[in-house]
């Protein structure tokens, strides 16, 4: 999606962006997808601040884990149980014990 918002604001076609922009890393994305919001100014950039937050990073960061990490199977919730570098802390997010 984000390659496709970037196509859009430079006058592309998805399917080009797509192309060009291939597996550019998800971070390098939203920061040219910021700087595009940033040049737009006023609701386009509004959008983008309201979208990226650090929801959006936690977000990544579980998909990330269930996408690269160790599925190690359920636990007696029937919860998923990965391997991960994060823990739950108890507060609002999680943090790395990396």
């Amino acid at each position: 999606m984000i390659r496709f918002y970037i196509g859009a604001h430079c006058g592309m076609r998805a399917a080009h962006a797509s192309v060009i922009f291939g597996r550019t890393a998800i971070s390098k994305l939203i920061q040219t997808a910021g700087y595009l919001a940033n040049l737009a100014a006023g609701d386009t950039e509004t959008a983008f601040k309201n979208t990226f937050t650090s929801d959006f990073s936690l977000m990544l960061k579980c998909r990330n884990e269930v996408a690269h990490g160790v599925y190690l199977g359920t636990n007696g919730d029937g919860d998923f149980c990965f391997l991960t570098g994060l823990f739950d802390d108890g507060a609002d997010g999680y943090r790395s014990n990396l």
